[in-house]
């Protein structure tokens, strides 16, 4: 983890790599005493579970005595981005799922952009079954039994088996009933560089201040090179949405720069992308809130984050465990 400021510093797992600790305490970032009760947390969320379900994060991590230089430094542009919840009001369930993956595995970035992902899997179907930019308005029921979709442009596609693969809100649209949970949006910017500022698959963590809305930044293209043309290098600046800075390429850039005492000149916006609808809401005691639309008629499946805790590893497996109860064993190859 790159920490960005006057004198930029590193923080590493200690876990993955001992030494790290050592410099950890020298850096001076987190303060040791929040250093020591990280570790117990750590250690304490391999155990048995349950009652974190009932607090927030950052009630849990008060619970735990850090520090208001933790939050500020670490929590809220760290975890804050990764939940995108800088308030940290997420369920600490989720939260602490994610500090366990943290520490015991690795984060990828996929060389083809995430997209690649979506293709990975559409390589192994016939392309006539693939259809694009159709908005799904309706599902078609007979008897009492799902039979079918009817889409905006008036297609209408047979089937007795459907999986909602959608955000919560097109679910309950689609569905007919129930209210989605609120919403968490993101908002990034990309820029293009023609020369790293640093090296190395790092994170940079800007001291949060209010002025900013800069959560977290990354030269990603350093993790991934294919993600930019060879000798240009590509950032992704994540902001809180809402702020009145959010959108200003130019403030962002320069801030960015600053960090390493670079000519914001040297980085060019690429795009800003917004999205309102990122995840649903996961307070406290989400898992135990009943489904907004009750019972599914025959034949419908609702899966992805409507479904389970949001993130991209949750909904992957969800999504698998929604193919494998239409699929039959003997149809698999």
């Amino acid at each position: 983890m790159f920490v960005g400021g006057v004198r930029p510093r590193c923080l590493e797992n200690p876990l993955r790599r001992p030494p790290a600790l050592l410099g950890a305490l020298r850096a001076e970032v987190i303060p040791k005493a929040d250093l020591l009760r990280l570790l117990r947390l750590v250690a304490t969320s391999f155990g048995p579970g349950g009652a974190e379900e009932n607090f927030s994060t950052g009630a849990l991590l008060r619970r735990y005595g850090f520090s208001e230089t933790f939050f500020t430094r670490f929590a809220r542009p760290f975890f804050g981005g990764v939940l995108l919840d800088p308030e940290l009001r997420t369920s600490a369930e989720v939260f602490l799922g994610y500090l366990r993956r943290f520490v015991t595995g690795r984060a990828l970035l996929p060389a083809g952009g995430i997209g690649s992902l979506a293709e990975q899997l559409v390589s192994r179907i016939p392309r006539d079954m693939v259809r694009y930019d159709m908005r799904a308005e309706a599902l078609q029921f007979a008897e009492g039994k799902v039979c079918g979709v009817r889409f905006a442009n008036g297609v209408f596609l047979a089937g007795d088996e459907v999986i909602l693969a959608v955000d919560e809100p097109a679910a309950c649209r689609l569905l007919g009933s129930g209210r989605p949970r609120a919403a968490l949006a993101t908002a990034v910017h990309y820029f293009a560089a023609d020369r790293p500022f640093y090296r190395g698959a790092w994170l940079c963590l800007p001291p949060r201040r209010e002025t900013s809305p800069v959560l977290h930044a990354a030269l990603v293209s350093n993790a991934a090179p294919s993600l930019a043309p060879r000798g240009a290098h590509l950032w992704s600046v994540t902001v809180l949405p809402g702020h009145p800075r959010a959108t200003d390429a130019e403030w962002v850039r320069a801030e960015v720069a600053s960090w390493f005492g670079e000519d914001p000149r040297s980085m060019r916006s690429l795009a800003f992308i917004e999205v309102p609808y990122a995840v649903p809401e996961q307070l406290p005691g989400f898992r135990r809130r009943p489904s907004p639309w009750g019972v599914l008629s025959p034949g419908v499946q609702v899966a992805g984050d409507a479904n389970c805790g949001a993130s991209i590893d949750a909904v992957m497996a969800n999504g698998e465990e929604a193919a494998k109860k239409v699929i039959s064993p003997g149809r698999l190859k």
